[in-house]
């Protein structure tokens, strides 16, 4: 029998990560719905602008992206979204009376040692080929302006503020977050390029 990786998962150890995770996000939805339904127009204004006052277009922002008539409509989706967390949430605590806490059957995988080989092969040739086509392929455009602009902001700014089109909003979120340090946000894509290709 070839060798092979075993790796072994604990059902319940899932579950409950599962479920916790989705108390959080709940929890999370509701907290922020309810602030933005019973905070006033001026005070989100002031609010999200202190999240970082050096953003895209900020003296225009409040009068040609987050307008009263934007406030009035993200009521409507907040109140939506409020009732759907309340119902999430009761959905989970149902949940977790009803689920035992014990140890179930675990979940084993094995992988063979030809496989890893394989892969590992595969990353090798990628990485050589990313690091031999990176310096020759020039940005473009809406690369360079979503990592000026979108990438260096408050994550909050840069998942709610599309500034202009083709703005990768998850990938600048990433590049916000896994990057956070670093002062050129323009590189630091470079690496978020590789992953996923990589995962393609």
């Amino acid at each position: 029998m070839a060798a092979a990786i075993t790796l072994n998962f604990r059902r319940s150890l899932g579950n409950k990560i599962f479920i916790v995770t989705a108390f959080l996000f709940f929890t999370a939805v509701f907290l922020f719905c309810s602030f933005y339904i019973f905070s006033g127009y001026d005070s989100l204004v002031k609010w999200y602008i202190g999240l970082n006052d050096c953003f895209y277009k900020k003296e225009t922002w409040a009068n040609d992206f987050f307008t009263p008539h934007v406030k009035e409509s993200g009521n409507v989706y907040c109140i939506i979204a409020l009732l759907l967390s309340v119902a999430g949430t009761g959905f989970i605590l149902k949940r977790i009376k009803k689920t035992s806490w014990q140890l179930r059957q675990d979940l084993i995988i094995r992988i063979g040692a030809w496989d890893v080989l394989c892969a590992g092969i595969c990353l090798a040739v990628i990485t050589g080929f990313w690091l031999w086509g990176w310096p020759q392929a020039l940005p473009s455009s809406d690369e360079i302006f979503s990592a000026s602009n979108c990438a260096g902001i408050h994550p909050f700014q840069t998942i709610s503020y599309y500034m202009l089109p083709n703005n990768h909003i998850f990938f600048n979120l990433l590049n916000n977050i896994l990057f956070h340090s670093f002062s050129n946000k323009g590189i630091s894509k470079n690496y978020l390029f590789f992953l996923n290709k990589f995962y393609e």
